[in-house]
């Protein structure tokens, strides 16, 4: 579910129909990898089965609670905003880390 929010608000208007396809991509292979493996694991041990997948929601419920900002009531140009001023604090900490390595 989360790759098919994320593209139509969290991807870049200029590189929305290349970041889309890739994103299909991946999710398609992760689904199809996902079916293929779940017999198996099913009939190894079945509570660890489930287990598994319970853990692998929670995981994924936290990244999206953590990772992905808010979007609702925003213009795609304030979400595109939000993430530019993440990308240049973390540019300015690899900046004054390269600094640091010289002295």
């Amino acid at each position: 579910m989360v790759p098919w929010s994320m593209i139509g608000e969290l991807y870049p208007t200029k590189y929305i129909n290349v970041l889309g396809s890739l994103t299909t991509t991946i999710a398609n292979s992760c689904n199809c990898i996902i079916i293929q493996l779940y017999p198996m694991m099913v009939t190894q041990n079945r509570n660890a089965t489930f287990y598994f997948y319970c853990i692998m929601s929670i995981i994924g419920t936290f990244f999206v609670i953590m990772a992905l900002p808010e979007t609702r009531g925003k213009t795609r140009t304030q979400i595109e905003e939000t993430f530019k001023r993440k990308l240049q604090i973390v540019e300015t900490v690899e900046t004054f880390r390269k600094i640091k390595d010289v002295y």
